[in-house]
Formats: structure tokens, C-alpha cells, sequence
């Protein structure tokens, strides 16, 4: 389009055109308030109400640039490098898994059982950070532990915990070898949304998921899906409180199993929650 043609009308038809058939209309429609948004600061109303304003080109060059990594299903929050949890910005990296609506879900949950009091929570596997951050600052007077397996993904999450005033105390760990670390055994609450993505079902998932976001924090063998499930569980029995809660994020296939091993442990009260898509997506149980 030449610099005549360039605006938000035209440019909005051309978005439309380029993603057609590779996003439904609707995630579309979306994807142009955002891009609009970021770009140009522009809002919905601004669309509507100037929608034969022409854009200039640096501004052009932008949304064309975000459109072509939209085109190869790039995911839109590492195109911008931040996305929304809990009513909270977060930085995120493909170093990181996105944030979804079923972990705000969980946190939900987890705020709601535990209301104001006193408790000390560990995230295991927190990736940006997003639930230890969201529990720490909705949970009053809420001591926050959360780990993950690198370098990198802890620094990330230390500067998402900075930017919103958080106290959660970050390090580096890894759950799978768990009894060769030191960790605190009087915890309220752990937390984990593990990776539980059996490689069997990559043929049911969307590029932009399975070309970006980090293997290791998605997928787990066949012929051994509950690996975290399993480790976590077993960590839970020697670090959690009596009376301590254990939640979990579930792949939709396997809460049943899940919910098994929770009992073969000697945890009670468990409770299985839908998503607002009806699926059995989280777990709660308490450790006697």
C-alpha cells in the first residue's frame, strides 16, 4: 500500500486479509485492537470514530512488521514481549510459557480458599512468575517461595516480581532432583502448573504453541506422563504442613490419574475444578 491508502480502514482490511484462514475472525478482530493499541497507542473507539485517518509510515512499518510474525504464528505477547495476568503485565519470553485464562483461573481458586490469612506458598516451575506475583500481591501478608529450572527464566521472573513491588523470593531449582536441595518443610501451600503435554498429543496443538513456547515446560514421554505429577506429590508429602494444600494445573486427559496418585499419597478432601470451558483443568488436595 502506498502512503495514500495507509488508513486504519485500509490497514485494518489488510491485517484481515494477511491472517485470514490461519486465526478465526474473531481472535482477528482482536489481534488489530491490540496492534493498533501497541503500536499507535490507539484505542477501540479511535478505530471506530477515525477509521479513514491515514497512519504514517513509521507507524505502518510497525503493524506490517507485527503482521508478518502474526503470519508466521509467532505468538502476540512474545511479539510485544508482555501479555496480562491476574490484572497484571508480565514480561514474557519464549523462554517462558504464556500465561493462560486456566492458570488465572487457578490462582482464583487459590485466593479464594485462602482469604487473609497468614501462609507460605512455594510455586514450583513459576516461569515468569505470574502466579507466584498474583498470589503474593492478593494474598495479605502471603510469604511467597518460587523456582525454576534456569538461569534466565529465574532472572525474568525476578524483574516481573520488581516491577509490581512483589516479595517473592526467586531461585534456581529443579524438582526432578529435588532431594539433593535444601527447601523449607512448613509450607501452607504448593502450587505447580507442570508440563503435562503427552508427546502424543502435539498433532493436537496450534503452531504458534508448539513452534515458540518452551518444550520443557509443555511436554512429558508417553510412557510416563504423570513425571511431575508423581515428584511434586512426593515433595509435597515432606514439605508441606499437615493440613497443607497441594493445587495443581491439569492436562484435561489425565485428572483422573492425577487424582489417583493424590490419593495413593494420603492426601484427602481432593477436590477436582472445571475451567470455564467445562473441563477438569485443576486439583486440590490436603495433606493429612
Amino acid at each position: 500500500m502506498n502512503n495514500s491508502q495507509n488508513t486504519i480502514n485500509r490497514i485494518s482490511n489488510f491485517i484481515k486479509k494477511e491472517l485470514a484462514g490461519l486465526y478465526p475472525e474473531r481472535e482477528i478482530q482482536n489481534f488489530i485492537y491490540m496492534i493498533f493499541e501497541e503500536a499507535l497507542g490507539y484505542s477501540k473507539v479511535d478505530l471506530y470514530a477515525n477509521s479513514n485517518l491515514e497512519i504514517p509510515d513509521e507507524g505502518w512499518h510497525k503493524i506490517r512488521d507485527i503482521t508478518c510474525q502474526l503470519k508466521n504464528h509467532k505468538p502476540i505477547q512474545y511479539i510485544f514481549g508482555k501479555t496480562e495476568f491476574y490484572n497484571l503485565e508480565f514480561t514474557v519470553t519464549p523462554d517462558v510459557l504464556i500465561p493462560r485464562q486456566e492458570t488465572e483461573e487457578l490462582v482464583d481458586w487459590i485466593i479464594q480458599e485462602t482469604g487473609s490469612r497468614l501462609v507460605k506458598i512455594l510455586d514450583i516451575g513459576t516461569g515468569s512468575g505470574c502466579i507466584a506475583v498474583a498470589l503474593n500481591k492478593n494474598i495479605f501478608r502471603s510469604k511467597v517461595d518460587a523456582f525454576d529450572i534456569s538461569e534466565k527464566i529465574i532472572t525474568l521472573a525476578t524483574e516481573n516480581g520488581f516491577k509490581h513491588n512483589s516479595l517473592v523470593n526467586f531461585f534456581v531449582g529443579d524438582i526432578l532432583n529435588w532431594p539433593l536441595q535444601k527447601f523449607d518443610n512448613n509450607y501452607d501451600i504448593i502450587v505447580s502448573n507442570p508440563p503435562y503435554v503427552r508427546e502424543s498429543e502435539k498433532q493436537q496443538m496450534r503452531p504458534n504453541v508448539l513452534n515458540y513456547e518452551p518444550a520443557t515446560a509443555l511436554f512429558v514421554p508417553n510412557d510416563n506422563p504423570l513425571i511431575f505429577y508423581q515428584t511434586i506429590t512426593d515433595f509435597a508429602t515432606k514439605h508441606l504442613k499437615n493440613n497443607g494444600r497441594i493445587y495443581f494445573e491439569l492436562n484435561e486427559y489425565l485428572y483422573m490419574d492425577v487424582k489417583l496418585l493424590l490419593l495413593e499419597k494420603g492426601f484427602q478432601d481432593i477436590e477436582l475444578k472445571k475451567d470455564l470451558n467445562g473441563k477438569y483443568r485443576m486439583i486440590r488436595g490436603i495433606r493429612q
